[in-house]
């Protein structure tokens, strides 16, 4: 695993990544010598270079927006093709428009034809070998989880849904003799920590995962050591899970795990250009969709009774509390008779067009304002009601460094899970938005945009 914008992502995927870069601009490239429009780039390489990264920019853009590096989307052929195709389109059309609206001579229509036949007949067959490499089992790498509760568990469903770490587990490891044989998830317990060494030569392990939730007088240190000095990688539950998944195993680490870990760095300079762009995108934003403003309370108060705006305190940075906005999405007096209590699956108290601007994330927009004002950021974790923020700070370890940054119209927590219904749910946001912390930076943030828009244009997530 390699970071990358404070993000792990698996080394197969960025290898892939690069290896249709370099598909995308070799068509741009063998385009311009088909069509005898090379020679005037000799003269200028840093032009061509630069014509080369929009359009791997704009074909890349394309394909992030259309799932196609979550590789734990399953697909057929045929769909991966079709949707391809589509997206290679889509991307072609867009460089058309740059290209016409443009007051300078850039690639013709002709050149932008041929990269993109060039781009599909390469990229298809590419995609193609990909998605059948990770679905084959000897290309992957054999992995032994020693432990069988429910860290064990929980990394194992990680691993199965992650098809891109092209990982294969083996089995678990137990401490007690008696689970022998039983099925943990898929694989089953296949040995005692006692037959750990045999257990790695017979199945030729590759990696070790230690996920024992209770690890004194139990973990086989000396046998460890021997599969680590023969060159075995071994890597920690927790950290591996953090890794593969974006998120911090809350239940599982201590106070001195944060406090002494790489990470949680805020820096003056950092906050000063957090907030700069908070104000000019929030001022953007506002302009831009004051025509979705207008249309949306329209609706709101045709639909039902009441303001057309709902305000509600809720707990910011450093626990002080502020009036968050937001477009009404439930009937008038929603908590009147049952006070307080957190949306859930088909409640309703949510009108018809609640549901709609929920889904699309349009009820959000009146915080636009909140940031304006300093009281939230465009990124950081959610905002909550006072009311749970007591119950949760009592029941959810860590709960409260949370409030280290201005809760945010999005965030890695937003993006990841849906809407937090229950105590479960709410940890496994807490997880995220302390992934978030402990890795911000200002690019972290920014790929927490992109991935917001494409959210809230394909309405995923909600």
């Amino acid at each position: 695993m390699i970071k990358l914008f404070n993000q792990y992502f698996p080394v197969r995927k960025i290898l892939f990544f690069s290896g249709e870069c370099v598909f995308i601009a070799f068509a741009a490239i063998i385009s311009l010598l088909l069509h005898g429009e090379m020679t005037q780039y000799t003269v200028h390489p840093v032009l061509l270079f630069f014509k080369i990264l929009l359009i791997l920019t704009v074909y890349q853009v394309s394909l992030f927006f259309s799932d196609f590096y979550s590789f734990g989307v399953s697909w057929s052929y045929r769909k991966l093709t079709f949707r391809l195709i589509v997206s290679l389109i889509i991307a072609f059309f867009i460089l058309a428009g740059i290209y016409n609206i443009s007051s300078e001579t850039l690639f013709t229509t002709k050149v932008l034809a041929t990269i993109f036949i060039i781009a599909l007949f390469t990229l298809v067959p590419w995609r193609l070998i990909y998605s059948w490499f990770l679905n084959v089992d000897r290309y992957k790498k054999r992995v032994l989880i020693v432990g069988s509760g429910k860290l064990a568990r929980d990394i194992a469903r990680a691993i199965l849904k992650e098809m891109d770490l092209s990982l294969r587990v083996e089995g678990f490891i137990a401490s007690d003799p008696n689970l022998k044989g039983v099925s943990i998830v898929n694989p089953r317990v296949i040995g005692t920590t006692q037959e750990l060494p045999a257990i790695v030569a017979a199945s030729n392990i590759q990696k070790i995962i230690v996920a024992m939730e209770d690890r004194r007088g139990t973990i086989p240190l000396d046998d460890l050591l021997r599969c680590k000095a023969y060159g075995i990688s071994i890597e920690d539950g927790v950290s591996f899970f953090e890794k593969i998944t974006n998120q911090l195993l809350v239940e599982y680490i201590n106070p001195s795990d944060l406090i002494f870990c790489d990470g949680f760095k805020l820096s003056f300079i950092a906050m000063f250009f957090k907030r700069a762009y908070d104000i000019i995108l929030s001022l953007l934003f506002l302009i831009i969709t004051s025509p979705i403003f207008l249309i949306t309370a329209s609706i709101i108060k045709l639909e039902s009774k009441g303001p057309i705006f709902f305000k509600q305190e809720r707990v910011g940075r450093h626990e002080k509390t502020f009036y968050m906005y937001k477009f009404r999405s439930m009937l008038k007096d929603a908590e009147k008779s049952t006070g307080p209590i957190m949306s859930f699956k088909n409640d309703t108290r949510i009108t018809t067009f609640g549901h709609f601007i929920r889904k699309t994330r349009i009820d959000e927009l009146p915080q636009l304002l909140n940031i304006l004002k300093g009281d939230m950021s465009f990124v950081g974790p959610r905002p909550e009601r006072a009311v749970f923020v007591k119950k949760f700070k009592r029941q959810i370890p860590f709960y409260t460094q949370r409030f280290s940054l201005r809760p945010g119209l999005t965030g890695w927590a937003q993006i990841r899970s849906s809407y937090a219904s229950n105590l479960e749910q709410t940890v496994e946001k807490l997880r995220y938005e302390l992934y978030y912390l402990k890795n911000f930076s200002l690019l972290f943030d920014l790929t927490i945009i992109l991935r917001t828009i494409k959210v809230v244009l394909f309405a995923k997530g909600s």
